[in-house]
């Protein structure tokens, strides 16, 4: 149980990322176009997950922040999560992106007020430019953008943002590529520690149990402020090593004659970029010091490559394509294979290390640009999508 106190204990915190799985706008259900989120839920569930990762966020279509009716919706989805499960957690996002639909968005006295600022006489906005500063695009052209956390404008959205997703039921939140919000300028470390810890204060009162999870996806493998860690764990995408010599790892001869023969892969520490033994350690924002800061590895997007289906060292894109899609692509017996495999790995060589499972997340494959979603769902009338991951998850955890 959460202590309720504005901290996390760590056999907590724990406990938590060992049941995590990545689902794709499951508090959202006004923005998610699965045609069986019944289903859906029903799969969460009977899996046993007890932190529900990416279960809310925006990539863009920043205006329905100004839609009370979708704000009212989430809350209402979170609360009947809650009266089945009063133990689970879901996670909000916050991303490194932002367009121009976020202007017009009003800036509510409450935020000037918690950063110690005077409240205007006059209304003020939100604006694109304003938090991300000047030539900062994102690859999409001059309406998309990376927040930078050096405008105060941009800390302010992000705490803004924060605090309606805690009003809404959720009690974790990603923060994206931090360090490429920081334009990977470590003197902002501090600026991250004091928005952190102030999103922090406003969880004892505004978050459902008192305390909020807080996180982000670190190349450095942990932002630190002199001996102190600014969030409570690490997400990094899992990477794998191709196997591109056989006989490969791992194997099923009884079911493989009868299947495409997978793209196959293994988990090997040094490889690449892998956060596999290099998390950092220190004192953490619930006060207790750890040697490696916990973290979490997650199937991650990325797109396609100039050369699908290609296996090459030292690439980072898993045979030409992100590891969403790499996993979606595989037959069903290597992708149950390859989570259990990945799941007693780390269970043997790291006990900080957690693996967040797909419950459903985007993918990207040459017909279709986030056009499809990788369903973990049993395959049935109810959700002919379904991958059949659900049953295989539940059973490695133990459920």
């Amino acid at each position: 149980m959460l202590p309720g106190d504005g901290t996390i204990p760590e056999e907590v915190l724990k406990n938590y990322l060992s049941r995590a799985v990545t689902h794709f706008e499951f508090a959202d259900n006004m923005s998610n176009n699965s045609s069986h989120i019944e289903d859906d839920d029903r799969c969460v569930l009977n899996m046993g997950a007890k932190f529900i990762g990416r279960s809310l966020f925006m990539w863009g279509g920043e205006s329905r922040l100004r839609n009370p009716d979708w704000l009212k919706e989430v809350k209402e989805k979170i609360d009947s999560i809650h009266r089945i499960d009063p133990e689970i957690i879901l996670q909000g996002a916050i991303f490194e992106y932002i367009s121009q639909d976020v202007d017009g968005t009003p800036i509510p006295d409450f935020v000037y007020r918690d950063f110690g600022l005077p409240v205007p006489d006059e209304q003020t906005f939100f604006s694109w430019k304003g938090i991300a500063g000047n030539n900062r695009e994102l690859g999409g052209g001059v309406t998309d953008g990376v927040p930078y956390i050096g405008n105060l404008m941009c800390q302010m959205y992000i705490y803004y943002v924060a605090c309606l997703y805690m009003d809404a039921g959720i009690e974790a939140i990603h923060f994206g590529q931090a360090e490429m919000i920081s334009d990977r300028d470590t003197s902002h470390n501090i600026t991250w520690q004091k928005l952190i810890m102030m999103i922090k204060k406003a969880a004892k009162t505004r978050a459902r149990r008192h305390t909020l999870i807080c996180d982000a996806h670190l190349p450095s493998f942990g932002m630190k402020v002199g001996d102190h860690l600014v969030f409570d764990f690490v997400s990094f995408p899992i990477i794998y090593m191709p196997v591109l010599d056989p006989p490969a790892y791992p194997s099923n001869p009884q079911k493989a004659g009868d299947l495409v023969e997978p793209q196959r892969v293994r988990i090997q520490p040094g490889y690449s970029n892998g956060i596999w033994n290099k998390c950092k350690g220190g004192i953490t924002p619930s006060g207790w010091s750890c040697e490696v800061c916990p973290y979490m590895v997650e199937y991650d997007n990325g797109g396609i490559s100039d050369h699908p289906n290609v296996g090459l060292l030292d690439d980072w894109m898993l045979y030409g394509y992100d590891c969403v899609s790499w996993f979606y692509m595989q037959p069903e017996w290597y992708r149950n294979e390859i989570l259990v495999y990945s799941y007693e790995w780390l269970g043997k060589h790291d006990p900080n290390g957690f693996l967040q499972p797909l419950s459903r997340r985007g993918v990207t494959i040459p017909s279709s640009y986030w056009g499809t979603y990788y369903y973990a769902n049993t395959k049935s009338e109810n959700c002919p999508e379904g991958m059949g991951q659900e049953e295989t998850i539940k059973k490695m955890w133990g459920n």
